[in-house]
């Protein structure tokens, strides 16, 4: 278990560079990466960290990395690995404008693991400086995998997320 501030923050550290360049190593450099962070996450219990990459002129897959975390204690309690894709709805060019995307992930706990399903509904803006504001809400569904999983990890729940990031 990780016990202090600076544990979490090395742990989100190594887990947020494997999932970069396992991610880097199948896709190509190109103009419409997006590196993002949730920066009120912390506040909330926990980081999340998220890379996406344009497949296409409408499309674009989005892999994240979280670490869930007792605020009161500062330990790890939990972390989670996910997957999307984003379905650009607007006139503009992936990654811009709305979106639709399906997401699935698998997340793991101390006593309980489940596997989080969801749509959200977004917006993304892209800056000149290259600056994101990513902005999404949606349904969450998590199905628990152990008998005695916690209500944190098994049912219905509205996600919401704020992103910022930057596009290179």
């Amino acid at each position: 278990m990780l016990t202090n501030p600076l544990k979490i923050i090395l742990s989100m550290k190594k887990w947020f560079f494997f999932l970069l360049f396992s991610v880097f190593g199948f896709t190509s450099f190109a103009q419409s990466t997006i590196v993002k962070v949730s920066p009120g996450s912390f506040a909330l219990g926990f980081f999340d960290v998220c890379y996406e990459k344009k497949i296409n002129d409408f499309g674009s897959l989005q892999f994240s990395g979280t670490i869930y975390y007792n605020y009161e204690e500062l330990e790890e309690t939990a972390f989670g690995i996910g997957t999307g894709f984003r379905f650009y709805l607007t006139k503009k060019e992936a990654p811009r404008g709305f979106y639709l995307m399906p997401s699935a992930g698998i997340t793991f706990g101390e006593q309980s693991s489940s596997i989080p399903l969801g749509l959200d509904l977004g917006y993304q803006w892209i800056w000149d400086s290259k600056v994101t504001i990513d902005f999404s809400f949606g349904p969450r569904y998590f199905n628990g995998l152990n008998d005695d999983v916690s209500d944190d990890f098994d049912g219905m729940a509205p996600n919401a997320v704020f992103g910022l990031g930057y596009a290179f």
